[in-house]
Formats: structure tokens, sequence, C-alpha cells
């Protein structure tokens, strides 16, 4: 039996959105310990089992078909023991499809690479974050996908495209601390909503790519490398004004922006990871009280640390 434990991440910003660009898409994330978990081993027909009970059935027979499409030599019964909320800010998603496909090929000892594992999981075609951080861990930012192609869609509904996005820089994250903040209340934006939201929301001004990816550039990256955590909070906070984060919050409703607003009074420096409502802070030797704003709002807190070596494959 093969077990894989794979890192969630944060999405902190897409960076390019306007027509007539270079590259659309691309952003900056990070993966954060926060396990996606699951076991393969050989069986007598191909099954999944949700043992987290956090799937719909349509989810679990999707993940059926593309291991269907994998064509392994012998079926596997897929376990899935731990996984973060679906459709919440977590990328676990990817992280999913890529372990069940990854522990699958091990336990059945098929020849792959990364490149089937993603072209078979279907993802990263708007994002190349949650990939990246799958096989490597770390702070990524990716420059998306050929500019040139028409429309703005979300990977969801990309399902012609084999263009995935493209990661240029990898680095460590600094061991900086990392606080998380889930509304129960609310879902994020997937499947046709997503999708309808991408429509009437783009493209954007070229104003918002060119500050969005200097600030990436020019601001994150060097903050991660050069462990400066006060100028990444501070961008982190930049990066909540601008106009696709705002209109990312703004979808989730009135009440789950009332709900940020409050957060921001409270805690310096949160952002709202992908299309939410997971809310995050990055924090070194102070750590901020939440507990009355879970008791007001139904709120899940916890603490979690960066993840700078991606998934890990063992026998279980």
């Amino acid at each position: 039996m093969i077990k894989i434990s794979a890192p969630s991440r944060i999405h902190v910003s897409l960076l390019s959105l306007h027509e007539n660009s270079e590259r659309k898409y691309g952003g900056f994330g990070f993966a954060i310990d926060k396990r996606v978990v699951v076991r393969a081993t050989k069986s007598n027909y191909l099954d999944i089992v949700d043992q987290t009970q956090k799937l719909k059935e349509s989810d679990v027979n999707k993940l059926k078909v593309m291991l269907g499409k994998a064509k392994l030599a012998l079926p596997v019964k897929v376990y899935i023991d731990e996984l973060p909320p679906t459709h919440s800010g977590f990328g676990s998603g990817t992280s999913l499809a890529l372990s069940v496909l990854e522990a699958s090929f091990v336990e059945t000892e098929k020849t792959y690479d990364e490149d089937l594992l993603i072209r078979l999981s279907n993802r990263g075609r708007t994002s190349g974050i949650g990939i990246e951080t799958y096989f490597r861990g770390g702070a990524v930012l990716d420059v998306g996908v050929n500019g040139k192609n028409h429309g703005f869609k979300p990977s969801s509904a990309s399902k012609d495209s084999d263009e995935v996005a493209r990661a240029i820089f990898r680095c460590d994250l600094p061991n900086w601390k990392i606080g998380l903040i889930l509304n129960c209340g609310y879902k994020g934006l997937s499947g046709e909503a997503e999708n309808d939201f991408f429509e009437r929301s783009l493209p954007l001004k070229k104003e918002y790519s060119y500050e969005a990816v200097y600030k990436a550039v020019m601001g994150l990256v060097p903050a991660c490398i050069e462990s400066d955590l006060p100028r990444f909070r501070q961008l982190i906070e930049e990066f909540q004004g601008f106009d696709w984060k705002n209109k990312e919050i703004a979808a989730l409703g009135a009440g789950f922006v009332d709900f940020f607003s409050s957060v921001r009074r409270n805690i310096p420096h949160v952002g709202m990871s992908s299309m939410g409502p997971l809310l995050y802070y990055i924090y070194d030797h102070r750590r901020w009280d939440v507990g009355f704003i879970c008791d007001r709002y139904d709120c899940l807190s916890e603490n979690v640390f960066p993840d700078n070596h991606g998934r890990i494959v063992t026998h279980a």
C-alpha cells in the first residue's frame, strides 16, 4: 500500500488579467502544512473511499473517471484519509487529484512523470501554484498561459486546453507562523458559479496587471528571499485592496464583506486565499487572539507552518 501526504496552498492573487496581454493569469502563492493524505492498494476493482466524508458523490465519480483515463495495468482502491475543506481556498482539489494519481501509479508500478500526472489531473490551466507546491512546496510565482488565447476561464472550465500555467520561481518560504480563519457559513465559488464570475468580472484594466505583477515580482518574491516579514505582510494587505481581490471578496456576498472587514480591523495584514473564504495572516512572535472572531462568526481557526518539501510518498 502506498501513502501520499501532500500540502495545501495559499493563493495570494492572480496577476495578469487584461486583454491582449503577453501572458494572462499568473499568480503568487505558497504551500502550507495542512495535509491531503491518500493511500492506494491493489484491488479487484477500481474504487475510491472518502473516509473524510467531505466529497460529493459527483466529486468521487470524477476521480474515478480520471483514474480510468490513466489506464493502469491493475485496478486500485484509494482511501482518502485527510482532506482540508473543499472549495474553500486551500487548493485541495489539485492536491487530491495529483495524490490519487501518483499513489495509484506507484502502487501499480506504472511508469510516469510529472507532465503525465498534470495532464491527467486537468489542473493548472489558470494557476500553476497548486501544481508546483504539490511537487516541491515553498513559495511560487507563475506566469500563467499565453495571453493571446481567447477569453478568461477558471481551470475547471478550461478542459479543452493542454497549456499549463508555467512556474518560473520557487524558493523556501521562511519559517513564519501562519494563522488560518475559515468562516463555516460560506463556500468559495466553484464550477459554473466560478465560470460565471470570471465572465462577468474580466478583463480588468491593464493598470491592474502592471501593478499586481510589479508588487509580486519586486515585492513578494524578494521579501521571501530576504525573510522580510514586515514587507511581506504589508504587500499581502495591499493586494486585498486591488480590483481583482475586491471582486473575489464581494462575490461571496455582503455578509462576507462585513465579516472580512471586521477581521481586518482586528488582525493586521490578513488576506483571502484564492476564491475564499479561507483567510490567512502571518506572524512571528505575536499570536493574534482570534477566539472572539470565531465565537461571533462561527469560524474555525488553526495555526500552521510553511511546507517547503512538497508531497511525501511512503509505504503505508
